[in-house]
């Protein structure tokens, strides 16, 4: 059985919350044979509000259509649905709702915007108070917890900080995200480099995966890692990108992505840079003065004109011909490389 009705409103009273309301243009509301509302339909103009209480914030969410099945106590969003809870929107084709819990399910073309950010002044790729946005095919939102996970094509960015993933988990309360990849398709994301000229060079990680959470400043890639910058390559098993905080930046008002302060890799690292290729299990990068310290394995640097060098650590820089080794407590100073102009 069935009943229609115009300009409906409906308002959801549970003791101790507040009140869910929800009004349309129409509302048809479908009967189960035993009794009772089997689901309540709204048509045009669909608009649901509830009032914040204590800690939990307001929720305000419209669409054309919206469908609320009782057994379920979940609310179906199309045609437009869009959902602010907070300091979070989300935008999708389909938005569905668990109106007991707050957990919402996205599907098609989602995007979620998190506002009221405050700054982080300690942190770096997710530090600004500019609003962090996510783009996604789907997404599966905890609203007790904070955590979102996006799948198919992931995207999450603040300002010019972006990273490309199959899929992002992030934490809106902790700022930390794990983006989940593999080697064939992998995560991605972009950092800087400023030498003591104050030049800056994008540094491009990809991975099979990326864990960060902003107060560390560390980017954690592991599997299949290729870190590539201006001068070298540099490929290991597991790379953590560590970063300047936003307020000791080496270039003042700074626009660009996270600055790299380090890199610390291995194992089995592999150096590529034009001319010559070093190998070794741990690699420590300092980007101010493009440093290579390249120790375990023992590792070694091949030249296919001048040979093969080795001890138990080797320093060396880019665009420099000289390589510092270290071997049984004495060092010495080769000339090793040609100089790349």
């Amino acid at each position: 059985m069935n009943s229609r009705e115009k300009n409906a409103r409906i308002v959801f009273s549970t003791t101790g919350e507040p009140d869910k309301v929800t009004t349309s243009d129409e509302l048809l509301a479908q009967f189960a044979p035993s009794g009772g509302i089997a689901s309540l339909t709204q048509h045009g103009n669909f608009d649901f509000q509830q009032a914040a209480a204590g800690k939990a914030p307001a929720q305000h969410a419209t669409a054309d259509r919206a469908q609320y099945t009782p057994d379920n106590d979940s609310l179906a969003l199309s045609g437009s649905p869009r959902i602010t809870d907070g300091g979070m929107t989300i935008t999708a084709q389909q938005i569905r709702v668990n109106r007991r819990t707050g957990d919402a399910f996205a599907q098609g073309e989602v995007k979620t915007t998190y506002s009221e950010i405050k700054p982080q002044p300690n942190g770096a790729l997710l530090a600004t108070g500019d609003p962090i946005h996510v783009t996604a095919r789907n997404m599966n939102a905890q609203r007790q917890s904070g955590i979102a996970r996006y799948t198919g094509g992931a995207r999450l960015w603040q300002g010019p900080n972006i990273v490309d993933a199959p899929s992002i988990e992030f934490d809106r309360a902790q700022r930390s995200l794990t983006a989940q990849g593999q080697t064939s398709l992998p995560v991605s994301s972009v950092f800087v480099q400023v030498d003591k000229a104050g030049k800056a060079t994008p540094v491009v990680v990809t991975a099979a995966k990326l864990t960060y959470l902003d107060t560390d400043r560390r980017a954690k890639f592991s599997v299949g890692v290729i870190a590539r910058g201006q001068d070298a390559t540099i490929a290991a098993d597991q790379v953590d990108v560590i970063l300047f905080p936003v307020n000791a930046q080496k270039v003042a008002n700074a626009t660009g992505p996270a600055q790299l302060q380090q890199i610390v890799a291995g194992p089995h690292v592999v150096i590529q840079e034009t001319g010559r290729r070093a190998t070794g299990e741990k690699l420590v990068y300092t980007a101010q003065d493009a440093r290579f310290v390249l120790s375990g394995g023992p590792p070694q640097i091949s030249d296919p004109e001048r040979g093969t060098i080795r001890g138990d650590s080797l320093t060396f820089y880019s665009r420099d011909d000289r390589v510092i080794v270290e071997s049984a407590g004495a060092q010495r100073t080769v000339t090793h490389t040609k100089i790349n102009q």
